[in-house]
């Protein structure tokens, strides 16, 4: 398949322009977004499974695609800027696409989710330690609350899903041990 080298390299430079991406970073995600493309359509042409049939759904399983390409799971801009879309817009694709292939994905939600959290310790002695987990994005707040709740976290846990932000407790109770919360989300202490 032959690629017009000057629509890839303008593809790059309004990833990089855009997206605030390094444009050897930006490079490797165009490339990702044509492999995925073509994986995409094979996948549509060969597979067995349900075809998507809303734009949402088509997107998601597009981005999927595109992920899996990429190593990574991509960000709420990065969706805004490859499909030309608005932050609404992407959030539904990238909660899509969740819904979708969170398992086949996972690591990555959590890769992305662990690299764009911000810890804040919080809390008091008498009232209990706590952490606050900030996020960026709402794809990456979204995977932190699911991930707690696979924990079995919630009822210990509280979120405020407008300002993206997660209270936890420094230590819970998990399969019956007291367990440091942040060590079982995979999450770094905040450095003193």
């Amino acid at each position: 398949m032959e690629i017009d080298p000057q629509k890839r390299e303008k593809a790059v430079e309004r990833l990089a322009t855009l997206g605030g991406l390094p444009a050897e970073g930006a490079g490797v995600v165009v490339d990702a977004i044509l492999a995925g493309a073509v994986d995409h359509a094979f996948g549509l042409i060969n597979g067995s499974g349900p075809v998507p049939t809303s734009m949402t759904t088509s997107k998601a399983d597009q981005l999927q695609w595109i992920c899996e390409r990429l190593g990574r799971l991509v960000s709420q801009r990065e969706v805004e800027i490859i499909f030309r879309i608005t932050a609404a817009s992407a959030k539904s694709i990238l909660n899509t696409m969740v819904a979708t292939y969170e398992e086949g994905l996972r690591e990555q939600f959590l890769d992305r989710m662990r690299s764009d959290v911000t810890v804040l310790p919080t809390g008091t002695a008498d009232a209990g330690l706590t952490w606050t987990l900030r996020f960026t994005e709402s794809s990456t707040f979204d995977a932190a609350w699911s991930e707690l709740s696979r924990l079995g976290l919630l009822s210990s846990s509280e979120g405020n899903t407008s300002q993206r932000k997660v209270i936890v407790p420094r230590v819970a109770t998990i399969n019956e041990a007291d367990t440091d919360v942040l060590e079982a989300l995979g999450v770094e202490e905040p450095q003193q």
